[in-house]
């Protein structure tokens, strides 16, 4: 598996297009746009969760539920703008076909609107690090593996990991709470841009 991944900043409203991929093996061209938001028009989320399974055809629950989601997507006047996934993806963190039947049952909803995702504690390998979860995300303001915040519209989310073990510190929590605060007072000082 090759994962492809970059971080674009400060791009204008309109549509853009993108293929990912190296030489002898490129993907068909997609396409996603930035929009502008304001608070009178709200943002439409397609709200997804729990696609953990142990084998392949358990995942097909999933394969059938994202086709449902992209044909109904394409019924709207006014599709989705983004798609939020609220964890575990995968059952066992580190067992990379979970991932890629996610991924690959998922494409059609996820490769023209942005997508993003929350940790889970089955994103964690045995509920206690996020090696895997980091490998198949590209999170910005990024403090541990699980632990980060982003701007999508004109809202500000924020993900933490409310998972303790013995291989984080005793003060994880606390450390998250810290991080918090100190990140919060940051944003609030600054101004957020009200687009995706």
């Amino acid at each position: 598996v090759t994962v492809h991944r970059c971080i674009i900043e400060n791009l204008e409203n309109g549509v853009y297009e993108y293929i990912v991929g190296s030489e002898g093996c490129i993907s068909d061209t997609y396409s996603f746009e930035v929009r502008p938001f304001n608070e009178e028009k709200g943002m439409r989320i397609l709200w997804t969760t729990d696609q953990q399974s142990w084998t392949k055809q358990e995942y097909d629950v999933w394969q059938v539920a994202a086709r449902f989601l992209n044909n109904k997507q394409n019924e709207l006047d006014v599709p989705f703008d983004w798609h939020l996934n609220t964890g575990d993806i995968s059952q066992n963190g580190n067992r990379r076909f979970e991932w890629s039947y996610y991924y690959d049952y998922a494409k059609d909803i996820t490769r023209n609107i942005p997508h993003v995702i929350t940790c889970g504690n089955n994103d964690l390998v045995d509920k206690k690090h996020s090696t895997a979860f980091n490998y198949y995300i590209t999170a910005q303001n990024q403090k541990w593996n699980s632990v980060y915040a982003f701007d999508l519209g004109f809202t500000h989310f924020v993900c933490l990991n409310s998972n303790e073990d013995t291989l984080y510190p005793t003060t994880f929590l606390q450390d998250q709470a810290d991080w918090l605060d100190a990140h919060l007072t940051e944003v609030e000082a600054r101004e957020v841009q009200p687009r995706w």
